[in-house]
């Protein structure tokens, strides 16, 4: 039994398809997996380093730039559909599963002129140009949003959630369970996160947002203690924020990047991060209130993917445009003062969270190989 994942482009994309690999492989030493993509995504690099084979295709970007670029990019996608054509035969996949991006298009193209069962996975609740063409012509979608069904043709569209790797989903787990535990301390963490490559937004204006809160909080109860805070800032970032922090006299453990995001997450009371499908995920698997402030330059996809999680009552959406100083400061600080509040908030999360995402689309996966024309 051999599943082509094709897509990639960014960990966004290539991850959750990674997820549903291992799933698949769990299934019995009979089972195969390869993966197919452009060798300018990070697909290239990192699926070779996870031990999955890797087919290089032709693709391009057919939305955004002038009428040339737009033809040039077809250009590829031709290319990459011609391809695509050589890794059916060459892997013959009993069935092809699309992650996203427009690494995906030639490959689900080819794939669906040949007949061969074929889904898609979309992780956002506003899905990209690329799944929208596509799941019009595959068997099935499985969405991470209940929003994102309306995108799709009636009946397609199954709500699986998110696919976590195993190992990461394993870890969260494990953070979910000890902060059940847990005992709430007199003093708050708070965990600031713009994912591995940091936030500039977030690194220039979250240490103000605290230290504006915690004035207004000292001027009625002087000596009120500060938040512990964990930043993880980019390494782009990481000295300037230490800086700032420094110099606006808050005490902060400041670092580019965060190994054990599980214990991040363990020791955190509220979090303020970008609105990542990845990282919504995680935050209601581990049942984490959050301040959500979407990245604005990649379509309307973030801001969609906040909205939907803020709607089930797991966190606060506050857009770049609308997160000044003064609006973060009044969010961060009205869930800092209010523990029932972020309970109530990390139980929606809880309730949101889909953790047999992989294993679902894995299965649904097996049963379009085992009854579709190859």
């Amino acid at each position: 039994m051999r599943l082509l994942v094709a897509g990639g482009g960014t960990g966004g994309h290539l991850f959750p398809g990674v997820a549903v690999a291992e799933r698949w492989l769990a299934g019995g030493s009979d089972r195969a997996v390869a993966f197919a993509g452009t060798t300018s995504g990070v697909e290239a690099r990192l699926v070779p380093e996870l031990g999955h084979r890797f087919f290089p295709v032709r693709a391009g970007a057919v939305a955004g730039g002038g009428l040339l670029a737009k033809i040039r990019s077809l250009g590829r996608v031709l290319l990459g559909v011609h391809d695509a054509g050589a890794v059916l035969r060459e892997f013959d996949p009993h069935v092809v599963l699309g992650v996203g991006g427009y690494a995906s298009v030639p490959v689900m193209l080819r794939s669906v002129l040949a007949r061969r069962p074929t889904a898609i996975q979309e992780q956002n609740a506003a899905p990209g140009l690329a799944n929208r063409l596509l799941g019009k012509l595959v068997r099935r979608v499985f969405v991470t949003f209940e929003s994102s069904r309306s995108h799709f043709p009636p009946g397609r569209a199954v709500l699986t959630g998110n696919p976590i790797r195993p190992s990461v989903l394993a870890r969260l787990e494990e953070t979910r369970r000890a902060r059940a535990t847990r005992t709430a301390g007199a003093v708050p963490s708070i965990l600031i996160s713009g994912g591995s490559q940091g936030s500039r937004f977030l690194n220039e204006n979250v240490p103000a947002a605290i230290a504006a809160w915690l004035a207004s909080r000292r001027a009625s109860q002087p000596g009120a203690a500060a938040p512990r805070i964990v930043h993880q800032t980019g390494r782009a970032d990481e000295e300037t924020t230490r800086v700032r922090y420094a110099e606006l006299g808050l005490a902060a453990s400041v670092t580019a990047f965060i190994r054990d995001m599980g214990q991040a997450y363990g020791e955190a009371d509220l979090v303020v991060a970008r609105a990542g499908a990845g990282t919504l995920s995680e935050l209601a698997a581990v049942g984490l209130p959050a301040v959500l402030v979407p990245y604005p330059f990649a379509g309307a996809h973030q801001e969609a993917n906040a909205r939907a999680h803020a709607a089930l009552g797991a966190g606060v959406c506050v857009t770049q445009a609308e997160a000044s100083v003064e609006r973060l400061a009044a969010e961060i600080g009205r869930l800092l003062d209010e523990p029932a509040l972020r309970r109530r908030m990390a139980d929606a999360a809880l309730g949101a969270a889909r953790v047999r995402a992989a294993d679902d689309i894995a299965e649904a996966c097996v049963a379009l190989a085992s009854g579709g024309a190859r």
